[in-house]
């Protein structure tokens, strides 16, 4: 029986739009801490070689890889500002039947997040887009380590056995592959966002197109 449904978060539920949102964050830190295109080309490549590079987030540590990036002595603030700036950035469209669906998913099991990125500024980006409300958690990246280590999906299933739970998500590696892995249950949903697009199809995924269509499977 199934009892818990740990949910992706960016492009699972809140459309991520990478270059628009690294936009507002150059016309934020260009003004207020004089960032010049040069460096903040590195500011970005900092963050993301930090993501693809380290098990467990951390702000200090991302700060400390900004500075040495661009040879300056930043506090914390810096890269909280970044965190902040990002905790604002939702899509101007929501999806018609994301309320709908988690209304109805949240009336049958316990619904949580499961996310590769900062806890507090994905909290606030749930706020900010109406649906906190249907989670009872959001676990973040700077508690655990990353998906697809199996310790992020244990964490995420807590008391539950394997079989109580489904992991959704787009992210074929990190939260299909991660799941499946340790024996635990997973749908994968399709949308342009996908990474590896082309591995659809070669492998037995169980396969949404839209958040909508869990009302009918689950």
């Amino acid at each position: 029986m199934i009892k818990k449904l740990i949910f992706d978060l960016d492009n699972t539920l809140i459309k991520w739009e990478d270059e628009k949102n690294w936009y507002r964050v150059y016309e934020k830190i260009k003004k207020n801490y004089q960032i010049t295109p040069e460096e903040f080309q590195k500011i970005r490549l900092s963050v993301e070689e930090y993501e693809k590079n380290e098990d467990i987030f951390n702000e200090e540590k991302m700060q400390k890889n900004i500075n040495n990036a661009i040879g300056k002595n930043l506090n914390i603030e810096f890269v909280q500002t970044i965190l902040k700036i990002f905790a604002d950035c939702l899509p101007d469209e929501k999806d018609s039947e994301l309320d709908k669906t988690l209304q109805y998913l949240n009336s049958k099991y316990e619904l949580v997040i499961l996310t590769n990125w900062f806890t507090w500024p994905q909290e606030e980006r749930l706020e900010k887009y109406g649906i906190r409300k249907y989670f009872t958690k959001v676990h973040g990246a700077d508690k655990f380590k990353l998906k697809p280590n199996r310790q992020a999906f244990e964490i995420a299933i807590g008391n539950n056995k394997l079989n109580e739970c489904i992991m959704i998500g787009d992210g074929i590696v990190n939260d299909i592959e991660g799941a499946k892995k340790i024996g635990l249950d997973a749908i994968l949903l399709v949308n342009n966002c996908n990474d590896e697009v082309e591995k659809i199809g070669k492998q037995e995924y169980r396969v949404i197109k839209n958040i909508g269509e869990l009302k009918h499977i689950l």
